[in-house]
Formats: structure tokens, C-alpha cells, sequence
């Protein structure tokens, strides 16, 4: 398996302080983040008081490490070839960024597909990047175009159903009005996460914050936007109270309780059918090191947020863990997106601590969680899933927009793209 130990961090996180629980969330220790403020201050240096930029000073120091442990370089060109059996093979002259020496990188399998062009930033990362050929494959190495593009995990993994529809929620971010069913999941994460950073144990506890949440002025704007009541919001969560009780006392505190009925109607079958499948995953949350961490991460090019950063330990292991905890509240599908973005989060965790190789999927509806492996297939795909992603959102889509005055209020929105993907696209 190829090991991404993926060091000096660029991220930033949320960090609570004081829990009563006996889960142990401690304040994350202070981390130094990168700058990236238009703005230079200003401090005195040496007898002379010359002035030096603190964002110079920051980029002097911690530039060289960062693209050393990156492995950066430019692409100078890029030359398709056939070899052996019609095999394609993509090979590049890049120049690091730090000596300022050219090498060559030959991309095949799978890889040969990716697209590049001349003066584009690529990560190599690979086992060895100090030799004057480097091949990546599909079981060897990892490259990221243009990794200053930060494209979010969800926006990844949706294009595994339709790249088409990632890259138009991309180009026009905010224009979702949202829904009944996010608004119910949001309300759920909050709960969940309220309920481990209060140490809430019963039913009745759990039940009085969830009058707190629905009280919030954010939470009465959605509902007033979707024309919903809290008392049917109320109707709808109220589900979902066992199963964050089950959660607490199953993993948490390590007991043994009765599983809950599901949170919905049977699939094909009755409760008890439905409950059996639930997945029970044989381990227990030791301490809840973040809740909502945010993390950066300029090497994968990649950006999320992850619902529980969690430190567990398996049952029949000595050591401890350190694993994201991704919370869905639909039906228990265990699709390639729910998958993958676990992966994602497992592979940007990386970059903080030791590489956890895996992550943690929860399916509050039924309490069933399973533990995803980040293999090297499922890392390769899905970074060849963000190449193509930043590809399509970068220099290379343009957008028109025509306004015809025929009738009033009457507008013609036409998408063109450069490359063969979505030639055209008309509202």
C-alpha cells in the first residue's frame, strides 16, 4: 500500500474547550497557519530599524519545506506516446521548484489520461521522487494538477454520478435555496454534536437542547423559508434522539445497549428486519479531539470539513487511532460517494497526523457504522476525480450569458466549454 506521510500542515480547525464528559476533548495545541492576508505588517529589525514583511518572513522560512515535502514542479511539456500493445503513456519534462532541475515523469495506466498543459503546477507523490525518471502507475504515486486549486470533497465525490452537475454547483456556489431533508440533517448534525460537547446523556436532556436548536435564529429562518413549523420540524428529528443516546452509550461509554428501532419506514421488510442489517462497528471512541475540523490541505488539492475527529481503538488492539467520523442521516446505502468521502477526509487527516489509512461511516437512521479503507485504488481514483474536476472549473470553462428582451424577464443562459466535455448547455 502506498504510504502518504503527508507533513507541515495547512489547515485550520475549530477547537472547543471544557466537556464534562468522560470523553477526553482536549484544546488542540497552537498551530502555526500560513498568512495568506493582502495585508503586511510591519516590525522593526536590527539597530538600523529596517523593516521586513511577516509574510515574506513566513513564506523565506517555510518555502523550500513546504514544496520539498509537496514534491512541486512545473510542467514544461507534455508528449503523448504509444508503447508496447497500444499502451499509452504520458511523458513530462518537469523542473522543481526548488533547485530548478528538470527531470522526466512518465504517467501510465490510468494516469496517462490526465490532463496537463505547459506551465501547469503538478504534486508528485510518489516513494522515491530523487531519480531522474519518475514513472507513475496505478499502483505506484500520486499527482495533483494545479494543487493551489482547492476543490472540496463533496464536490469530488459527486462526480461520480455526474461531473456535469459538480462543475455547475462549483460555478455557481450559493444559489441553492436548500431543502426540507438538508435542513433536517443539519439539525441532526448540531444535535449530535451538542450532545458530546454538553456530555448529554438521556433522552430528556438531548430532547430539551433540541427545543434549544429549534429556537436559533438560523434554524427559523430555513423553516420560515421552506414554510415549516418547528413543531413539524420537531416531528421530524425526534426519530433520530435513540439513536444519538445508542451512539453515546454504545461507543462512548462503552455499554452494552438495546439497538434502536430505524429512524424511517422498513426497506422491503419489517423494523426488526431493517435493524438486523444495521452494521455495529467493534470498537469505542476514547476522546473526540475536534468537532466541525476544517482542514486544507495545497498537496491533494483538496479541502473539507469533517464532522468528528475521533480517537478509538479497535477492539483486540493495543494502540489507539486517530480517524475522521463522517455522520450521514439518510438511508444506510453505503454508496461510492459516502465512501469515497470518507477516504478523502482519511487522506487530508493525513497531513496533521499520523496517517489514519482509514475512516469511519455513521448512518444515524439506523446507528449502523462501518470502517472505510483508504487503499491505493480508491486514493488514485479519486484524486484523478479532482484532476478532472479542477480541469473543467478552471481557465478552460467559459461562461456566456445572453439576455434577450423578447419577453419580459426572459433570460437565455448558455454554457460553452473549450474541450469536448459539455460542448453546450441551455436553460
Amino acid at each position: 500500500m502506498l504510504e502518504l506521510n503527508l507533513i507541515f500542515p495547512y489547515s485550520s480547525s475549530k477547537s472547543f474547550t471544557k466537556l464534562k464528559s468522560p470523553v477526553k476533548i482536549p484544546t488542540p495545541p497552537t498551530q502555526n497557519i500560513i498568512d495568506d492576508d493582502d495585508e503586511e505588517e510591519e516590525e522593526e529589525v536590527g539597530p538600523e530599524r529596517k523593516t521586513v514583511s511577516r509574510r515574506a518572513q513566513k513564506e523565506n522560512i517555510g518555502g523550500n519545506t513546504i514544496c520539498a515535502s509537496y514534491g512541486r514542479h512545473i510542467v514544461k511539456s507534455a508528449e503523448m506516446s504509444v508503447k508496447n500493445f497500444g499502451c499509452q503513456e504520458l511523458s513530462m519534462t518537469i523542473e522543481d521548484s526548488i533547485s530548478g532541475n528538470e527531470r522526466k515523469c512518465v504517467l501510465r495506466g490510468s494516469w496517462a489520461d490526465t490532463k496537463v498543459k505547459i506551465g501547469d503546477v503538478v504534486n508528485i507523490l510518489c516513494v522515491d521522487k530523487n531519480v531522474e525518471e519518475i514513472v507513475i502507475n496505478d499502483l505506484n504515486g500520486l499527482v495533483v494538477v494545479n494543487p493551489d486549486m482547492l476543490v472540496s470533497g463533496t464536490s469530488i465525490v459527486s462526480t461520480l454520478f455526474c461531473m456535469r452537475k459538480a462543475v455547475l454547483n462549483e460555478r455557481f456556489k450559493g444559489q441553492d435555496t436548500g431543502s426540507r431533508t438538508m435542513l433536517i440533517g443539519t439539525l441532526v448534525h448540531e444535535l449530535l454534536q451538542e450532545s458530546l460537547r454538553q456530555d448529554l446523556r438521556t433522552t430528556e436532556a438531548i430532547n430539551a437542547q433540541l427545543e434549544k436548536c429549534l429556537c436559533q435564529g438560523p434554524i427559523l429562518k430555513s423553516l420560515l423559508a421552506l414554510n415549516m413549523s418547528q413543531m413539524e420540524m420537531r416531528k421530524e428529528v425526534e426519530p433520530f434522539l435513540p439513536h444519538i443516546k445508542y451512539f453515546t452509550e454504545k461507543y462512548v461509554l462503552g455499554k452494552n445497549p438495546s439497538h434502536p428501532d430505524p429512524a424511517f419506514a422498513a426497506i422491503g421488510g419489517s423494523s426488526r428486519q431493517a435493524t438486523g442489517q444495521a452494521q455495529v462497528w467493534p470498537g469505542k471512541v476514547e476522546a473526540i479531539k475536534d468537532i466541525e475540523e476544517n482542514i486544507w490541505s495545497p498537496r491533494l488539492g483538496i479541502k473539507g470539513k469533517v464532522d468528528l475527529t475521533v480517537q478509538v481503538r479497535k477492539t483486540g488492539e493495543k494502540s489507539d487511532k486517530i480517524l475522521p467520523l463522517e455522520l450521514k442521516t439518510g438511508r444506510p446505502s453505503g454508496s461510492a460517494e459516502h465512501r469515497g468521502q470518507v477516504i478523502l477526509y482519511s487522506m487530508m487527516m493525513s497531513e496533521r497526523r499520523p496517517d489514519p489509512e482509514s475512516g469511519l461511516l455513521l448512518y444515524l437512521r439506523t446507528s449502523s457504522m462501518q470502517e472505510v479503507k483508504a487503499g491505493i485504488h480508491e486514493m488514485r481514483g479519486l484524486v484523478q476525480l479532482r484532476n478532472g474536476l479542477a480541469s473543467h472549473i478552471g481557465d478552460d470553462f467559459e461562461v456566456k450569458y445572453i439576455l434577450k428582451k423578447k419577453e419580459k424577464n426572459s433570460r437565455e443562459i448558455t454554457l460553452f466549454e473549450k474541450s469536448n466535455f459539455c460542448p453546450k448547455i441551455i436553460f
